[in-house]
């Protein structure tokens, strides 16, 4: 599905992330379809993220575009020690088929998204052994939520992968008086 599918008011984007449930940040999204399809684009890709969100930063206006990829494994899975060395190299992959599709904003004017800003973020389940294999030997950080990042000055790509209970907890801790409302 994707926003011309499914009316953009009909996303829980907020549970991820308050910032992507703004029409003022986000104006495309896209679910689990192939990236060929989206509508601005020019390619033959055939790669299908979990969820991809075109957007432009508010302050600085329509030509700095922000990409946002998020990829979701199975909840309770232990990847095998393949899989977390693969973890970089799936959202890396996403993102080059963008930079090197041809892409066109809503008035059909090629948009050059190499400066534009790019978030990546997978959520799994990771445990110990995951995280020091990450921090250890791909160079991640970890933040003072217990997240993973690493950013990618070259691509201007910072990747962040988060823990499903961690996600949960700050959607509760963001939204604890909203949800007291509401009872």
């Amino acid at each position: 599905k994707d926003t011309e599918s499914k009316p953009y008011i009909n996303h829980n984007l907020w549970l991820l992330d308050e910032r992507l449930n703004s029409f003022s940040f986000v104006n495309y999204v896209a679910s689990d379809k192939l990236i060929a399809a989206y509508p601005m684009l020019e390619t033959t890709s055939e790669k299908r993220p979990d969820l991809t969100l075109f957007g432009r930063t508010f302050a600085f206006g329509e030509e700095n575009n922000n990409i946002t990829i998020f990829e979701f494994k199975r909840p309770l899975t232990k990847l095998s020690k393949d899989e977390r060395k693969e973890i970089e190299t799936q959202l890396k992959g996403y993102l080059e088929e963008l930079l090197n599709a041809k892409i066109k904003n809503w008035r059909g004017k090629d948009v050059d998204i190499e400066d534009a800003n790019k978030f990546c973020f997978m959520v799994y389940d990771f445990n110990k052994e995951d995280m020091e294999y990450l921090k250890d030997f791909q160079n991640f950080q970890i933040t003072s939520t217990g997240t993973l990042i690493k950013f990618y000055p070259k691509l201007k790509m910072t990747f962040e992968i988060l823990d499903y209970d961690q996600l949960l907890k700050d959607v509760n801790v963001r939204h604890e008086a909203f949800f007291k409302k509401l009872g």
